[in-house]
């Protein structure tokens, strides 16, 4: 009788003939069946771990108490945003990434900096926020305030730099974005001005 290349398991010669065919097709699939035991139960948020060197000799477990990054997710850009006055949140350019998480279990880190822009003749005031979906997670208001007047105009550079741990509880597609907020109508708020490469990260680690 033959054998499969990879386990060995016994099956009829290609010009044999098959006797009693039914102990055969038997044969065939309790090795299968005994090869493939390991891969038999686990449960929700378990993996399939090598138990050892041997061939098919896995274990389920659970992931290791010792956090760690699965995965790393960037987005790079070099837009520039501005926001107007009173309209509410946009988007910034570019700023967005989407991460699709191995385990629900598993927490979001974000990480992203860039530069701020306010410039006018007196207030210069918005806010910088992050969201998941349509979720605002982090919402920062930024700016300064000169007492100048509006005889004088004024720019102020302002660094922002966000690191967020986010638990989404999900393994779908998960989305998250940087916005921006201008609060005054008379001033100009402006999200990379320099046009500089600015990134966006998730990284899921696994607790």
């Amino acid at each position: 009788m033959a054998t499969t290349t990879n386990f060995g398991w016994t099956t009829p010669d290609n010009t044999g003939y098959v006797k009693d065919g039914a102990l055969a097709i038997r044969t065939l699939g309790n090795a299968i069946d005994t090869s493939l035991v390991d891969l038999k139960g686990g449960t929700t948020d378990q993996v399939l771990k090598k138990a050892s060197g041997t061939d098919m000799d896995f274990v389920w477990g659970t992931v290791s108490s010792t956090p760690r990054i699965a995965q790393v997710v960037t987005s790079t850009t070099t837009s520039s945003t501005s926001a107007t006055g009173g309209a509410g949140y946009v988007d910034v350019s570019g700023l967005s990434v989407t991460i699709t998480p191995t385990l629900s279990s598993s927490q979001i880190l974000i990480v992203s900096s860039f530069v701020i822009l306010g410039s006018g003749t007196t207030y210069q005031s918005g806010q910088v926020q992050l969201i998941r979906g349509a979720t605002s997670l982090s919402a920062t208001v930024a700016g300064t305030y000169y007492p100048g007047g509006a005889s004088t105009n004024f720019a102020n550079y302002m660094p922002f730099s966000i690191q967020y741990v986010d638990s989404p509880a999900t393994t779908s597609a998960t989305t998250y974005k940087m916005q921006i907020n201008n609060v005054f109508s008379t001033t100009n708020w402006q999200a990379n001005p320099s046009a500089a490469s600015i990134q966006i990260s998730a990284l899921e680690i696994l607790v």
